[in-house]
């Protein structure tokens, strides 16, 4: 499962493997609270960065248990003998549809992916996507892939139209004062 990120034919300066708990943890940890921040600028309801941490890390663990998923992370390996985290990605490979209106069916699902600001551009997050897709399509009678992102983020809603995604669920809200 481990392979190189490539942008634009160029070989990034990562490797795309399995999460390790023991090893990867504190630096996981340190990339979540990093997307945190990010979206907390985007997003005024989103925890503080201090307020997530390894019980996050806990419930992505959880999902892949209960939809056959796996925690990717990104290497850097630009140094040698690193083991430094530039980036990750959380796919549940078996997610059942749950709305009434429609027919069941099961898909596939990128709930989390970030690139830490240093990296990016380097090709990581395509590399993490694909890693993502590959995982879902060992499944063959999954046939979807989806992934959220918050209305106000155009660099990853640009990101993800670039990969292919679509719209397929506009959620709104409105303020009541």
């Amino acid at each position: 499962m481990a392979g190189t990120a490539q942008s634009s034919g160029k070989v990034a300066a990562a490797t795309i493997r399995p999460f390790c708990r023991e090893t990867d943890e504190s630096q996981l940890v340190e990339l979540v609270q990093e997307l945190q921040q990010h979206e907390l600028k985007l997003y005024s309801r989103m925890k503080p960065p201090s307020e997530i941490g390894r019980s996050y890390v806990d419930n992505l663990c959880k999902e892949c248990q209960e939809h056959h998923g796996r925690i990717l992370v990104a290497v850097d390996c630009e140094e040698a003998a690193s083991s430094n985290l530039v980036g990750y990605a959380c796919v549940l490979t078996r997610v059942q549809s749950e709305n009434k209106d429609e027919i069941p069916y099961t898909y596939g699902e990128v709930t989390d992916l970030a690139v830490s600001e240093q990296a990016r551009g380097k090709g990581i997050g395509r590399a993490l996507l694909t890693a993502c897709e590959d995982l879902v399509r060992e499944n063959s009678d999954v046939k979807y892939l989806r992934t959220s992102v918050l209305a106000r983020n155009s660099g990853a809603l640009a990101a993800y139209q670039k990969y292919g995604f679509e719209e397929h669920l506009v959620e709104m809200e409105k303020r009541l004062e």
